[in-house]
């Protein structure tokens, strides 16, 4: 679309005769100079010329065009024309800031009418000679485009610009690199733009290289945003601090904690001084590897330098507390967080739920759900979830359905996970037919066959369907060998009828173990636990070493578990002395269970050991008092005391892995 030929013929024929419009225009400048009340009256008489030969005519003087802007930008006859021609003197006198406010205004204004840019292009090329103007006029239309993503346009412009004998600048590259980045574009896109922009002579700088970063860490491409840090320093370009937190949160996002730490201590020795977001970048990245105490230092180290935590430290170093399962100290953060005016996230205050619906404690659940409401927050499916699922496993489920219908009002629809809790609730209770009818009901209503097959697995991963456990077990392993009704029939018959003699049952499923995946092996593991058949568990066990599965800490929690509550202390104690020595943390409900179980057989020596080891890994010092009673209670052989302090100490998080499901109960 070309633009109309009434702006240059107007602006001339204007210059060069003494009539209406050039009578209005002197007589708007006499107002804006000294009569502003009177300019009023000029409205109806004032018309898109008129305007445009002002700015012409007023173009050297600063403070008369600023003062007609700002009273001529509300009205009708302040059209693209004038626009474009306010551009060109705002440019000229570098006010860019209120340059793009124009040139973002023009943008939307003709988004309609001018597809493809042209429109606009053509009105400042015809009067870029009339202003005085720069180059600089075609980077700040193309920076306007970018900011409303309108890439094509902005692309058009700079090659239109190229082919007219302008000379884009980076400004106009970079803007143009950034939308295609912000909103998810072609990244092959960005990198014809940065072959262009070397082929005509325009040299990337540092926030060429660090958009081009971005995009590609982002993109999960860690070794090309790697390659452009390389070249950038390469070509004489300096890195600056957003290009080192670039990089270094693409480390520790690819699990690469040792190069990011490498990366920032390189940054420190070229005494170039890291920002907030470069500490909260490190701290979310130790976070989510639970290294707590060396996010607690970093802390500390921002402090020395007078760097103030953020909203974004706080809610990080709250989850990340959370998550291993030191809640004391988040609620602690949390504290100090809202203390300090600072705002927790619907993230963090979803995570303060999960830790206090770990640890039984749903009213406080409840309270930070109504400060949530409080700051004008919005719980997320996540948050009704976790609630749900914590009041499930009380079996309330009366509160656990309220809370539902709250979540399906709010416009969220009910996960797998959100089923799963529900379930486990059902089974809590040992409501079983009403578990399994919310299976059928997925069925039935959604024809999601396989979802329920999924809730299935969740159910026999946790345990929590003592008298179906194996049935889905025997689904998962043996479903890749023979997916026909009759076998699925025959292995059921074989599992539950009570006329089929157990050591078949338990041989044929003990078998499969060979033939199954390992969170399969697992959970018929904490069927037979559960069930008290510790032999079968035993070599179940035996058979998931045979083929080469290395024991994890859930595995050893749940025979121990089993075994002590069975009574086989010596080898509820071998085993836990072996967990121990691979490294792995003791669940406290495993724990709780074996020294019960050892002070019943009065293995006193043994039952020493292990509180001592339980002791020794808790390093907070909040549990000091509980530690002296435990120790004093254990001499004076209260062992009911000594039961006492360890399950409050577990319900605040004192104690190491507290607050992990240890999926056998």
């Amino acid at each position: 679309m070309r633009p109309q030929k009434s702006m240059i013929h107007s602006l001339s024929t204007a210059s060069a005769a003494g009539d209406a419009v050039v009578d209005v225009a002197d007589k708007a400048i006499t107002y804006l100079l000294c009569h502003p009340y009177q300019l009023p009256h000029l409205v109806p008489q004032f018309t898109p010329a008129a305007a445009s030969f002002l700015l012409l005519k007023s173009q050297s003087d600063q403070i008369l065009t600023l003062k007609f802007l700002r009273w001529a930008r509300p009205h009708p006859f302040f059209d693209p024309c004038c626009k474009c021609c306010s551009l060109h003197i705002l440019t000229n006198f570098k006010l860019y800031k209120s340059a793009q406010a124009i040139a973002v205004d023009l943008a939307g204004e003709l988004a309609g009418k001018d597809a493809s840019g042209r429109m606009v292009f053509d009105y400042l090329r015809e009067s870029y000679q009339m202003f005085n103007s720069s180059s600089a006029v075609f980077d700040l239309m193309v920076k306007s485009y970018a900011s409303l993503k309108m890439v094509d346009k902005g692309l058009n412009t700079i090659r239109w610009a190229k082919d007219h004998g302008f000379m884009p600048g980076v400004l106009s590259y970079n803007s143009v690199l950034d939308a295609i980045i912000r909103s998810n574009g072609p990244l092959n896109l960005a990198l014809e733009l940065l072959s262009e922009m070397r082929e005509i002579g325009v040299s990337p700088n540092v926030f060429t290289y660090n958009i081009l970063m971005r995009g590609f860490c982002g993109a999960g491409e860690l070794g090309k945003g790697l390659g452009f840090f390389n070249e950038m320093e390469r070509n004489g370009c300096l890195p600056n601090v957003v290009s080192y937190n670039t990089l270094m949160d693409a480390y520790f996002k690819a699990g690469k904690t040792n190069d990011a730490m490498e990366l920032f201590n390189a940054m420190r020795n070229r005494s170039m001084e890291p920002n907030l977001i470069t500490y909260n970048v490190i701290i979310n990245g130790l976070c989510r590897e639970g290294r707590m105490k060396d996010a607690s230092d970093l802390v500390q180290e921002m402090y020395l330098k007078g760097l103030k935590p953020d909203e974004v430290t706080f809610n990080t170093l709250v989850n990340g507390y959370c998550k291993v399962g030191n809640f004391h100290q988040a609620l602690i953060l949390h504290g100090e967080m809202v203390k300090n005016g600072l705002s927790p996230n619907v993230i963090t205050y979803t995570s303060l739920i999960n830790s206090m619906c770990k640890s039984g404690n749903l009213n406080r659940a409840m309270e930070f759900l109504d400060q949530m409401r409080i700051r004008g927050l919005h719980a997320n499916e996540r948050t009704y979830t976790t609630l749900i699922d914590g009041f499930s496993q009380q079996g309330l489920l009366n509160e656990a359905y309220r809370l539902l219908n709250e979540m399906v009002s709010s416009g969220f629809a009910p996960s797998l996970v959100t089923y799963n809790a529900l379930i486990n609730g059902h089974c809590v209770m040992g409501r079983m037919e009403e578990a399994m009818g919310i299976i059928q009901d997925i069925m039935d209503k959604e024809g999601n066959i396989e979802e329920a097959f999924h809730l299935h697995d969740e159910m026999m991963q946790k345990g929590i369907l003592p008298d179906t456990v194996t049935y889905n077990v025997l689904i998962n392993g043996l479903n890749k060998q023979a997916r026909t009704k009759e076998a699925k029939r025959l292995l059921l018959k074989l599992f539950y009828e009570d006329s089929v003699p157990s050591s078949i049952t338990y041989d044929k499923l003990i078998e499969s173990c060979s033939h199954i995946e390992f969170k399969s092996g697992v959970a018929l593991l904490k069927g037979f636990c559960m069930k008290g058949l510790m032999n079968e568990a035993d070599r179940v066990f035996e058979s998931m070493l045979q083929t080469n599965h290395k024991p994890t800490e859930a595995v050893y929690n749940i025979l121990i578990h089993g075994h002590s509550k069975c009574g086989n202390l010596h080898k509820a104690y071998k085993l836990y002395k072996e967990m121990v020595h691979s490294g792995f943390i003791p669940h406290t409900v495993m724990v709780i269970a074996l020294i019960k179980a050892l002070f019943r057989e009065e293995m006193n020596k043994e039952l020493g050991e292990v509180l001592e080891d339980v002791l020794r890994s808790c390093k907070l010092t909040d549990a000091e008092l509980a530690k002296a009673l435990v120790e004093v209670n254990n001499k004076e052989g209260n062992m009911d005391a000594v039961f006492n302090v360890l399950t409050e100490m577990a319900k605040d998080g004192l104690l190491p892995n507290s607050g992990r499901d240890i999926g056998c109960t």
